[in-house]
């Protein structure tokens, strides 16, 4: 993936999983196992929430609709940034 050629869309719903727990999906990555890792910790770390990654979504356990644009922009978008560009921070 290079910023000259693509732009992230994302996407952040909330489903309903066993037992009416709710689970925060972020859609729209298109990256490697490997390479949505970092931008997966970030996000789990800061709600202090479970979840898991795949090459397109990451999953946060809760509702997390209303803090994740907001963690994106501020603590991922670096990430994302760097794996984009090939920039280091």
């Amino acid at each position: 993936m290079t910023a000259t050629t693509s732009r992230l869309h994302l996407t952040i719903r909330v489903d309903e999983r066993r037992y009416g727990r709710a689970v925060t999906i972020v859609e729209g990555f298109s990256m490697s196992s490997s390479e949505i890792d970092s931008p997966a910790s970030e996000l789990t770390s800061s709600p202090a929430a479970g979840g898991t990654a795949t090459e397109d979504t990451i999953e946060l356990q809760g509702d997390h609709r209303d803090r994740l644009p907001e963690l994106l922009t501020e603590r991922v978008w670096g990430h994302l940034r760097a794996l984009i560009t090939g920039v280091n921070f």
